[in-house]
């Protein structure tokens, strides 16, 4: 210090006619005394250009023109200064600028004066060519920012000297970004300003019906952006019929509406299958919302959907159930509906020409079990199957499940049968006594891959070998379709016990004269290859793999239907074949 202190001295007493350099420290604060960062500066006689906040710069003595350009928002744009004219002396020296500042807050109202929810502003500068976005602020919240007008000083320059331009962006029910509006330029003073903006909302509302127009139960609709290019976004997700308040994306009494969804917001239908949602839908049109709204009735057609399980013999399981959903790796399982065996559902179709392209999980189809009866018992057993395309003109499907009939025995080691057995298919069914006559679904891998469930792996038996004993847990056996099946043991009291199942030859478990190899139904004494053939209905009496004016063939209309089945009741009744009450049943059945 005393050698810098040696050389002013030096330079002002023996050369005084010599200006002498000396460095100078620029700040720029508002009139809080506070410094407004990423100002820089810069010095026009000399060429000293972007001297930062706090910076320093070597001049010589004298007056120079200096140029001011605050930080806006804590950055560096370059979009306002001014100059002002200072005068150096001859030792170092900190020259503080003041550049006073002020709160902006904008407010965006839909047309009632209520605040649209998730709003925001940006302060910028947008005009061709030169395009800044200084702050991006909720709508409603304050900003600090440098005057662009101040009459204390001299004028101001720059891009933003004659205000901060707006651009408005409505919240999209909480979702910003995809509508935005410019604003004409404010002007900052130092008193702030406020400037309160309306942005017209309206309805969206939505409703999702079948082809006879009655509504689809538990359909969705989603609104948003899938557009090839852009970012998915849902804004919303709302049931069918529902009504949302969303901005407006056309209003003549605006500026010009851009943005992603400045054409008009995208709408997604989702169908209910059955109450479950998310797995079918369809893109529609872009809707233009305006200040009257928007009010959309959209058809999704739907069709029947039929699954029968039948034996070898053509001769349906009782007790079976049919399941629906999605299985498939990698996508969470889901049950759309169970539901009897022969029986139809409605459903939404997954494929239909006429309407724009679906998409979605079950897209391809709808995912198909099959769920045997096991003696009246279901859920133990089934067996998944191809995916099936629901058109409109719906499907009507029937597999096969090979069963296996026969009697179980309780047998020692020797292979004989142990008198007052009894056993059980645990869990649930009930006990049995040995020799009993049982149908048992095959379970065998080989022949059906798919196959699952608790009995997947085999039957699990649990035998009784004495009276007032204890049901022991034998073995599991597994039915392989065609093959011979050998005793199973399992030590209970000390001894070897287990379960024999003895196939069923030329049995007539009904009793209507006709052995199971013949009879397509031997648990049903009415159906055998000599009973009546009855019209109106899914049961084959005579066992001819035909049917009478089946309910599931195709009519010209209902009254084709009808009118087949009376032909052949008043067939049967004039040849004495059926009585009066009986032609009168037949008929209300038909109906």
């Amino acid at each position: 210090m005393r050698e810098r202190f040696f050389l002013m001295v030096v330079c002002l007493v023996s050369f005084p006619s010599i200006l002498c350099a000396t460095e100078v420290t620029f700040r720029l604060e508002n009139q809080n005394n506070e410094l407004i960062p990423e100002s820089y500066f810069d010095v026009v006689t000399t060429g000293k250009n972007s001297i930062p906040q706090n910076g320093t710069a070597t001049l010589a003595p004298g007056v120079h023109t200096i140029v001011i350009r605050p930080g806006i928002n804590k950055s560096f744009f370059g979009t306002l200064q001014r100059q002002e004219s200072v005068t150096i002396g001859g030792f170092s020296q900190a020259l503080t600028f003041k550049w006073k500042t002020a709160p902006l807050t904008v407010i965006v109202n839909d047309q009632s004066g209520k605040p649209i929810g998730g709003s925001l502003f940006r302060v910028g500068t947008y005009r061709p060519g030169f395009i800044r976005d200084y702050a991006t602020v909720d709508a409603g919240k304050l900003i600090q920012l440098p005057v662009t007008e101040d009459s204390d000083f001299a004028p101001m320059s720059g891009t933003s000297a004659s205000g901060y331009e707006l651009k408005l962006l409505p919240g999209i029910n909480g979702h910003q970004g995809f509508l935005e509006r410019f604003e004409p330029a404010v002007e900052l003073t130092i008193g702030g300003l406020t400037q309160t903006f309306t942005w017209k909302t309206a309805l969206v509302q939505v409703t999702l019906t079948d082809d006879k127009n009655a509504t689809i139960p538990g359909s969705l609709i989603r609104i948003g952006v899938w557009r090839p290019g852009v970012l998915p976004r849902d804004f919303a997700t709302i049931d069918t019929g529902k009504a949302i308040t969303l901005p407006v994306t056309e209003d003549p009494g605006t500026p010009p509406i851009t943005g992603i969804s400045a054409t008009g917001y995208e709408v997604k239908l989702l169908p209910g299958i059955n109450g479950h949602q998310g797995f079918l839908e369809r893109l529609e049109p872009v809707a233009e919302l305006t200040a009257s709204g928007i009010t959309w009735t959209r058809q999704w057609r739907t069709a029947p959907l039929t699954v029968s399980l039948i034996d070898q013999t053509g001769a349906a399981i009782p007790a079976s159930l049919i399941r629906i959903g999605v299985w498939r790796p990698g996508v969470l399982p889901r049950d759309f509906a169970t539901i009897d065996a022969g029986k139809s559902i409605t459903l939404p179709v997954t494929e239909d020409p006429g309407a724009a392209p679906i998409t979605g999980i079950s897209a391809t189809g709808y995912e198909v079990k099959l769920l045997p009866g096991i003696n009246g018992h279901q859920n133990l057993i089934d067996r998944l199957e191809a995916v099936q395309e629901l058109t409109t003109t719906g499907i009507d499907r029937t597999y096969v499940w090979q069963v296996a009939r026969g009697t179980l025995h309780v047998v020692d080691s020797a292979e004989k049968e142990v008198a007052g057995a009894s056993f059980s298919i645990t869990p649930p069914l009930n006990e049995l006594k040995t020799g009993t006559f049982v149908t048992l679904p095959i379970n065998d891998k080989a022949l059906y891959p798919t196959i699952g469930g608790p009995f997947a792996a085999g039957y699990p038996i649990a035998i009784r070998v004495a009276t007032g004993g204890a049901l022991q847990p034998a073995a599991k056996f597994v039915l392989q379709f065609g093959k011979t099946f050998a005793p199973l043991y399992a030590p209970i009291a000390s001894a070897q016990y287990g379960v024999r199942f003895d196939l069923q030859r030329k049995l007539d478990v009904d009793g209507d004269g006709f052995p199971n190899c013949v009879d397509c139904n031997d648990f049903d004494p009415k159906i055998h290859p000599r009973a009546l053939e009855l019209p109106g209905d899914t049961v084959d009496e005579d066992c001819d793999a035909e049917l009478s004016c089946s309910p599931t063939a195709t009519y010209r209309n209902h009254e084709a239907y009808i009118a087949c089945v009376t032909t052949v009741v008043d067939a049967l009744f004039r040849s004495g074949r059926i009585t009066e009450t009986e032609k009168t049943t037949l008929m209300e059945r038909a109906k």
